[in-house]
């Protein structure tokens, strides 16, 4: 299965961007990489994933981790927000 090129924009539940966030995916329906990807300045990332539902942990601050659940469409560089309760 084709992976499709997307951005995640990681914010707080108070719209702030999270920088350097590391995260890794956990399932896809398709193969992907087996290497963690960071956020950047602006809280975005860009990744490859395959259409159909994800599963995301995000490695946060203090040791906490969190997992989100995506569905990825087969429109290519499209964006998605992921809200992280780091506030």
């Amino acid at each position: 299965m084709e992976r499709l090129p997307c951005y995640l924009r990681v914010t707080t539940r108070n719209g702030r961007p999270l920088a350097g966030v590391t995260f890794v995916v956990e399932r896809a329906e398709g193969p992907v990489p087996e290497i963690a990807y960071t956020t950047g300045p602006d809280g975005i990332a860009r990744i490859g994933l395959p259409p159909g539902p994800v599963g995301l942990r995000f490695f946060l601050s203090r040791g906490r981790d969190q997992s989100v659940s995506l569905t990825i469409g087969t429109n290519p560089e499209q964006t998605y927000d992921v809200t992280i309760d780091e506030d």
